[in-house]
């Protein structure tokens, strides 16, 4: 536990430093106390910036350009104060590993101050001598109050910047901006029920009294786009034109879309039980047929059955303006499907993109849904030419631009090296031992992971040949 006790004294230092404590809403003056605590460990910690949230991954950076050593005293007296004032504190290593490497940490953290607000975020650290240093801090955001959701507590809202905020469901993220008029929203992630896009619509009435004017979708896909009839009294909702063709009535021999193919792993181009993961709830349901299996036909009724089309459709860009406020939908080609778009916030300096956009985190492990390598990475480069700091994903923890710089070069070299080894002549078993990815090796679940991203990238790219 010596590890994980460090870890929390340095991220609460760091983060209270960082932000202010008086812009935490704590009762009683607490601000102030903690405020003067804190100056005697840390004078001065300058960055808590978006920018360098996961540079401790790649050689490239420059990491450590400030930091402090906490000893075991430090921390006990910190701890006491902290306590004695009522906050609470708690945090998690990463989901994707506990130390990178032997010296190495990426942890996200929680402090709580009464009675219900939040601060959360995220930062790297190093090993140095006893103790750890504090790389750099992100703040990815503060909660806002939330009544008594009953049974809803995978259901949370929280500010990204200024009027945008994010809305959680589980494992899913969405994102809204606020405006005079009305409410720009992305997804409405409801899934399988409605239940999370009522909860929302409930909130957003409570909270900031105007309707939901338009719908913003990222991608047909079930998980992503379903949930939107709850909005349709009040909302336009827009998608790119290619999402039209997902709502017409499929072929008998459909193939199974992109969002299922990762889970047959026979390759059989059907699900069967054993394979239908989060489906299995709902699988004798969908299997019309009755004949033990999900084919792509059954399984793209139910995107007809739960998507709400789009009213307005787009070719490459469209701009959408409410209340004084403007943001963009911008095409970026065919990769986890063929109608995907990201939103861009340009005055919070924002992108929200799904699926195939995420916080960096490794090597790409496919499958890549039948899009040629060299798609994805045309994608990328149209996201990375729009003018932004932060990545807002639709699953996991808040990014930045340089990850999407990251996630191209990580194709690039994914495709590079297995290219290489089928122009040699090698199979996919001679690649897998012989390309020269070990650059990546640093990173989350390299190991297990591998040989799946060259698998995957050798039957993408035979596919093309």
């Amino acid at each position: 536990m010596k590890y994980a006790r460090h870890t929390v004294c340095i991220l609460l230092t760091a983060l209270l430093g960082a932000c202010g404590a008086g812009d935490m809403n704590m009762q009683g003056g607490a601000d102030e106390a903690v405020e003067a605590i804190m100056s005697q460990f840390y004078d001065d910690i300058a960055a808590y910036d978006y920018a360098a949230m996961r540079a401790v991954y790649t050689p490239e950076f420059e990491i450590l350009d400030d930091g402090f050593r906490f000893d075991a005293d430090g921390f006990e007296e910190l701890i006491r104060d902290i306590e004695s004032r009522g906050l609470t504190w708690d945090f998690t290593l990463s989901e994707f590993n506990t130390r990178i490497a032997g010296d190495v940490a990426y942890t996200s953290y929680e402090i709580a101050s009464p009675p219900d607000f939040r601060w959360f975020g995220g930062g790297t650290l190093r090993r140095s001598g006893g103790g750890w240093l504090v790389d750099r801090m992100v703040m990815m955001g503060q909660s806002e109050p939330t009544p008594d959701d009953g049974d809803q507590s995978d259901f949370e809202i929280t500010r990204i910047e200024g009027d945008l905020y994010q809305f959680r469901n589980g494992g899913h993220n969405t994102v809204f901006l606020v405006t005079s008029e009305g409410i720009l929203m992305t997804d409405p992630i409801s899934d399988f029920t409605d239940d999370a896009a009522v909860w929302l619509k409930e909130q957003l009435d409570q909270r900031f009294g105007v309707p939901v004017r338009y719908v913003l979708y990222s991608h047909h896909h079930l998980d992503h786009a379903s949930g939107g009839e709850v909005f349709a009294d009040t909302a336009t909702f827009v998608g790119h034109e290619n999402m039209l063709a997902k709502f017409e009535p499929p072929a008998a021999d459909e193939p199974l879309d992109s969002f299922f193919v990762g889970l047959d792993a026979d390759g059989d181009d059907r699900l069967s039980p054993d394979e239908s993961g989060p489906l299995a709830s709902r699988f004798d349901a969908w299997d019309a047929d009755a004949d033990g299996y999900l084919s792509g036909a059954e399984l793209a009724v139910e995107v007809v059955d739960r998507v709400r089309p789009p009213d307005v459709v787009f070719t490459d860009r469209m701009e959408v303006e409410l209340g004084g406020k403007m943001v963009e939908l911008v095409y970026t080609g065919s990769n986890h499907t063929d109608d995907m778009s990201v939103v861009y916030f340009p005055e919070e300096r924002v992108v929200f993109g799904v699926d195939f956009l995420s916080a960096f985190n490794g090597m790409p492990t496919g499958p890549f849904g039948g899009t040629p390598l060299q798609s994805w990475i045309d994608s990328y480069r149209v996201v990375e030419a729009l003018d932004f700091d932060v990545l807002a994903p639709g699953h996991g923890p808040m990014g930045r631009k340089a990850d999407v710089t990251l996630t191209r070069m990580a194709f690039e070299d994914l495709h590079a090296a297995v290219s290489a080894g089928i122009e040699a002549g090698q199979s996919l078993d001679e690649i897998q031992q012989s390309a020269d990815l070990g650059g990546y090796m640093n990173y989350p679940t390299y190991e297990e992971g591998i040989g799946r991203s060259i698998a995957s990238a050798y039957r993408s790219i035979m596919a093309q040949q």
